[in-house]
């Protein structure tokens, strides 16, 4: 026979049924957030640094869409944490994004929330236009941009504040669970930490590229070697002034490239700037792919090691343009020496052709036992020519 339940009881039932699915639903969102955090994380780990800008952007349209905001956004402070800069930003679609009018905001006007920024405290504001009198530029300037709600993260690192993440309601008002600003401060710190590694891989790539640069713009070519005699590395911007081109030259050694004798002398230099500390110097000719090349080497002590390996700074100067001019030098003093030869016989100077024709006499009687008449004026070096000289 079926029996009506009491209202009452009817209406506990219900009761424990919804919190029940209150419970299931507040359960099945702290596990959305946790795997959300996880594939951040992962997300951000296998980045490339200067890919980080895009995930950044992909992080925030995550957490906006599963917290149920219309716009998440990143700031970044700066001039001392006086102003604040909007760099990333998410819009759920019909939002007016508003990145581009957020590029130099002064935090120093919004008095309220500034100091709370600075404290690294997180702010939550359930409803803008509750907001007490004291806040009245942040209430005129979230009401702006038809703000309901908001929640404004901090992102820390050692201590110093450099920004926050903020999460805008603009469709309707928006209530966080402790637990959610809990795991939104977890995020915070992974975008900390994925940021601070593109800072540093930036400067680091920006500073090698200087350095290259800077060595590319010498006229001498710079290498680094091992105690092995192998290429660790090579700055040079002329591929026509190395033995091989400098992404076929580096790793291998010496012994790899050149003849046994070079390679023995080049490591020999190497072996001995590694053991005294001492620079050696070296000369070398090669036939490269820019000709037949005289070079000067000198190697310096490297203060560091490389994969485990005393290494030295190999520094190659084309010198053939010296060697050169060496030799013309050379040719030109010969040549003036022979010239001088010609225009001298013993004593006697003369460059005239009819000076030459008495020397070319000379030499001719000179070797025979004839008699020779000299005809000529008083004061023309008859006697000269009489004279016993050594030819």
């Amino acid at each position: 026979m079926y029996t009506e339940k009491p209202a009452a009881f009817s209406a506990a039932d219900a009761d424990r049924q919804r919190k029940i699915i209150a419970r299931k639903k507040a359960e099945h969102a702290r596990l959305a957030l946790e795997q959300m955090i996880s594939e951040i994380s992962t997300r951000f780990l296998n980045l490339p640094w200067h890919e980080i800008d895009v995930g950044i952007n992909d992080a925030l349209e995550i957490m906006g869409m599963l917290a149920g905001v219309d716009r998440s956004y990143l700031f970044l402070l700066f001039d001392g944490g006086k102003k604040a800069r909007n760099t990333h930003e998410w819009c759920a679609p019909g939002v007016i994004p508003q990145i581009q009018n957020l590029q130099d905001v002064a935090l120093t006007d919004l008095k309220w929330i500034h100091p709370k920024i600075l404290a690294a405290e997180t702010v939550y504001i359930p409803r803008v236009a509750a907001l007490p009198g004291e806040a009245a530029a942040e209430k005129a300037m979230m009401q702006e941009q038809d703000i309901q709600s908001m929640l404004v993260v901090p992102l820390t690192s050692a201590g110093r504040v450099l920004g926050f993440l903020g999460f805008d309601a603009v469709k309707s008002e928006k209530i966080w669970a402790d637990e959610d600003v809990r795991m939104l401060h977890v995020v915070g710190e992974i975008i900390v930490s994925a940021q601070q590694r593109q800072q540093t891989e930036q400067a680091l790539q920006e500073s090698e590229a200087r350095l290259r640069a800077i060595g590319n713009a010498l006229p001498d070519i710079v290498f680094v070697i091992d105690e092995d005699g192998r290429f660790v590395d090579i700055l040079t911007s002329a591929d026509n002034m190395t033995f091989l081109a400098a992404d076929k030259l580096k790793g291998q050694r010496f012994h790899e490239v050149f003849s046994p004798a070079l390679a023995d002398r080049f490591l020999q230099a190497v072996h001995e700037t590694i053991t005294t500390g001492q620079s050696q110097l070296l000369e070398c000719d090669l036939h490269i792919p820019a000709g037949h090349r005289w070079f000067e080497a000198r190697t310096a002590p490297l203060p560091l090691k490389i994969d485990g390996k005393n290494c030295t700074v190999f520094i190659a100067r084309d010198i053939t343009d010296r060697k050169r001019a060496d030799e013309l030098q050379n040719q030109n003093l010969y040549l003036q020496e022979e010239l001088r030869n010609e225009m001298r016989y013993g004593e006697m100077l003369g460059a005239s052709a009819a000076m030459q024709k008495v020397f070319h006499g000379i030499e001719r009687v000179a070797a025979t036992n004839s008699t020779v008449l000299l005809l000529g004026e008083t004061g023309t070096g008859k006697e000269l020519i009489g004279a016993p000289f050594t030819i």
